[in-house]
């Protein structure tokens, strides 16, 4: 039976120098290693566009299963350049949060597709930093819908309860699953879209059927990739609720999580 491992990417595999985000030379190592007679993926918020210019021949990494993005709503195989599932936001929740923020003046919100980002409501700079990535600006009459994926509602901090009150009071609200990925961004996918879910679209998608999954992540948005997992791990950074459901906590993601939760999947 050959052996499953999925990360997370952002404070999991992921570190951090002035240049940006970089994979340690342990954690590369450890990876193409087990790479060797096993399979290695990637789970993420992040889209198409975003993974690219790090995975797309400017790492030397060996990773052999499609990538699971945007929390699950994408699919995606670097090697053919091809996106092998997406799963289309409801219009009818699009709609609703595009009215939300164009009536509240609490932020912006994100409408993110595989390879593009828009927003509607003000982008302030000064209030939510500078960001990493483009964005166009759209409005509900020439927005296209088809190719949102997800939303994330941008906010100040003081906004946070508000928000989360409001949401559920959505008429769509049963049609969406909520992620808050901190007090100033709530994410909005499709209810029943996880990184869990699109990890089985992955594996269907390889003729992969016999496994044992290894999954590690840090965050909320990992809980049910790590819950469903044979083995799970969260980084000594992780959140408390991951840590009380995981078979090992390991490093802090500064020190090579990933590697020793290969380490681990390795024995």
């Amino acid at each position: 039976m050959k052996k499953v491992f999925y990360s997370d990417l952002d404070g999991t595999l992921f570190n951090y120098n002035s240049n940006g985000s970089y994979i340690s030379e342990r954690n590369l190592e450890s990876i193409n290693n087990f790479t060797k007679k096993n399979y290695f993926g990637i789970a993420t918020g992040r889209n198409v566009d975003s993974i690219s210019k790090y995975f797309n021949g400017q790492i030397d990494i060996n990773i052999n299963l499609p990538f699971v993005l945007m929390n699950g709503s994408c699919i995606y195989d670097i090697k053919k350049d091809e996106i092998i599932y997406q799963d289309i936001l409801d219009k009818e929740i699009i709609i609703e949060a595009v009215n939300y923020i164009t009536e509240n003046n609490i932020g912006f919100l994100l409408l993110i597709g595989p390879k593009k980002r828009y927003h509607v409501g003000k982008y302030d700079e000064n209030k939510f930093g500078k960001l990493t990535y483009d964005i166009i600006e759209t409005t509900i009459d020439e927005l296209d819908f088809s190719d949102v994926a997800k939303m994330n509602f941008v906010i100040e901090e003081k906004y946070y309860d508000e928000i989360m009150r409001d949401i559920k009071k959505f008429k769509s609200y049963n049609k969406l699953d909520l992620i808050p990925a901190s007090k100033r961004y709530v994410e909005i996918v499709n209810k029943g879209t996880s990184k869990s879910e699109g990890i089985k679209k992955a594996l269907k998608y390889k003729k992969i059927m016999e496994y044992k999954l290894y999954a590690i992540g840090d965050f909320t948005n990992d809980y049910l990739m790590l819950k469903d997992a044979d083995v799970s791990f969260v980084p000594e950074n992780g959140h408390s609720e991951l840590k009380k459901i995981a078979n090992f906590v390991v490093s802090d993601f500064k020190k090579d999580a990933v590697k020793d939760a290969i380490d681990i999947a390795s024995k």
